[in-house]
């Protein structure tokens, strides 16, 4: 089980922030090589189900991800039980007028042909992908936050 964690300080309050990150549609946006969400049901407890498009390495990767645990503006849990077995945590945390979104990913790889060279590859690029994703909502919440 692979595992990754990024943080980023956001000048913008929590709730603004969860509710931003809550918007599952956004995610295609923010993040490289997510292509399509699609099936987007709000569930009852929180959070949402849906059925996403993922990129990695040229290939096309679908799944389906449904909210697990959900504490307005404070964590969000989603697992992927269809794809590729991955839990997506989200934290936010007050910090100086502003809040501390991390993002922690574990994720299976099934690499059963090209093994440790693949694995370590796809891992590299989950990590700057991640990075990228928590920087575009940075820049996206603090634009929102000046206007």
């Amino acid at each position: 089980m692979a595992k990754l964690k990024r943080s980023v300080i956001i000048h913008a309050l929590p709730e603004k922030v969860f509710v931003f990150v809550n918007d599952c549609g956004v995610l295609p946006e923010m993040w490289p090589g997510r292509l399509e969400l699609g099936d987007i049901q709000a569930l009852y407890s929180g959070g949402h189900r849906y059925s996403w498009v993922y990129r990695i390495a040229g290939r096309r990767v679908e799944g389906t991800s449904e909210t697990t645990e959900f504490i307005p503006n404070k964590r969000i849990v989603d697992k992927s039980v269809k794809g590729v077995p991955s839990t997506f945590i989200w934290s936010f945390e007050p910090q100086n007028n502003g809040t501390k979104l991390t993002l922690e990913i574990e994720y299976l790889i099934t690499t059963p042909v090209l093994g440790m060279i693949v694995e370590a590859f796809l891992i590299r690029t989950n990590e700057r992908q991640a990075g990228i994703c928590l920087a575009n909502m940075k820049a996206k919440m603090e634009v929102l936050t000046i206007i």
